[in-house]
């Protein structure tokens, strides 16, 4: 359920464990509800007029509206724009739907620190004004300072903005955990800079609003839940003092004239004011995000030193035995080393002879060639011969006969 920049956190739920009853309706609203039929939901009536703050998915303003059968009197707000809204919570976009069904009104991107400012809520008064769980964003731990400084500038501009919209007998309710560190946000004493007093503080319990649906609002896990241990809802009330004697005479047309100038000045101022702070806001959140690049970047060089000195420390503590098998074993390297050299040699005149006698095995098979050359040669002369000599026989005896 937001309301701020990050505004509103959510947890898981905490089982009730039913005891007596925790809400309280007052005789008049017991009469009303008689005479003209009010709808009743722990403190909140369907005749009032109510103005809830940062309903994350709207789940809270439609139970309220669920139960009343109407949401005629009730105006619904978040910090989200509608786009937003429907992209971080799955359902969100169906409660707004059924709450427009219903009568009620719905506005988005309505700041809680600025509401007073809205062109839709500055001319309104409301019987009561609710904010469940304000959370100004995940920025840090929630122990940490400047957690606690953003949640109270959250909580502290809540109230001066609500303390402009209320009722003078209305009432601002405020849900909030108790327990460390969320006692440490002192929500009583920043009501009471702006005249708003506790008149009572009750247990939050989850069932008593059916399909409420707290949620974390911001991060990667917004659309999750959040745990509600020891929530409380703080009731405020205006504080009306005494009644001031009447003056004894009126302002004048300049003095009103600069009495309303002042007023525009400080509103200006006060918007500057804010945007300061917001700056200076972003700027923490990035210095926590370099400090803690910083960190990692630390932890992994120490990891790597570690590593290092472990790994020199293993490599001087060799033993004795380790150092003399290590000799051993350089001893033989090197005889292999020279075996395999002469080896090499060795291989080196085997191929040169090789090529020696591949050389003469050519010139013997040349002399072969040559010599075969000169027989087959020979045997054709003495075919030759032979063939003549033959002829001169028969010729000479064919002579002598």
């Amino acid at each position: 359920m937001t309301a701020d920049p990050a505004v509103s956190m959510t947890y898981k739920h905490t089982p009730r464990k039913l005891n007596a009853v925790d809400v309280k309706e007052t005789e008049m609203g017991r009469q009303r509800r008689s005479a003209r039929g009010v709808q009743w939901l722990n403190h909140y009536s369907s005749a009032q007029s109510i103005l809830v703050v940062g309903d994350g998915d709207f789940s809270f303003s439609l139970a309220l509206a669920a139960v009343f059968g109407s949401g005629e009197n009730l105006v619904a707000t978040s910090l989200d724009s509608y786009d937003a809204l429907t992209s971080k919570y799955g359902k969100a976009k169906s409660n707004v739907t059924q709450l427009e069904r219903l009568g009620a009104t719905v506005f988005h991107g309505v700041d809680a620190k600025m509401m007073k400012r809205h062109p839709c809520l500055k001319m309104r008064r409301f019987d009561r004004i609710v904010f469940n769980f304000p959370h100004a964003g995940f920025i840090g731990h929630e122990q940490h300072d400047h957690m606690i400084k953003a949640h109270q500038l959250l909580v502290r501009r809540f109230f001066r903005n609500a303390s402009h919209l209320i009722r003078p007998d209305g009432e601002i309710h405020v849900s909030h955990k108790t327990g460390q560190p969320y006692d440490r946000w002192q929500i009583e004493e920043l009501a009471s800079e702006f005249s708003l007093v506790i008149s009572e503080k009750v247990n939050f319990w989850k069932e008593d609003y059916p399909g409420y649906n707290q949620k974390r609002g911001d991060g990667e896990w917004c659309d999750e839940e959040f745990p509600l241990r020891n929530g409380y809802t703080f009731k405020f009330r205006v504080e009306h003092g005494e009644p001031e004697e009447p003056p004894s005479r009126k302002f004048t047309t300049s003095q009103r004239e600069s009495l309303h100038r002042l007023q525009e000045s400080l509103d200006d101022v006060t918007k500057l004011h804010q945007e300061k702070e917001q700056q200076l806001l972003l700027l923490q959140q990035q210095l926590i995000s370099i400090s803690e690049s910083l960190r990692s970047c630390e932890h992994a060089r120490i990891t790597l030193e570690s590593r290092l000195e472990e790994e020199q420390r293993r490599s001087r503590k060799f033993t004795m035995a380790q150092r003399e098998t290590l000799h051993s074993l350089q001893e033989s390297l090197d005889v292999v080393t020279k075996l395999h050299e002469e080896k090499k040699q060795q291989l080196l005149l085997f191929r040169q002879e090789l090529i020696s006698t591949s050389k003469s095995l050519c010139s013997s098979e040349h002399v072969r060639n040559t010599l075969q050359s000169r027989l087959e040669e020979e045997q054709r002369c003495s075919r030759k011969f032979k063939f003549l000599f033959g002829s001169m026989i028969i010729l000479f005896l064919k002579f002598c006969i």
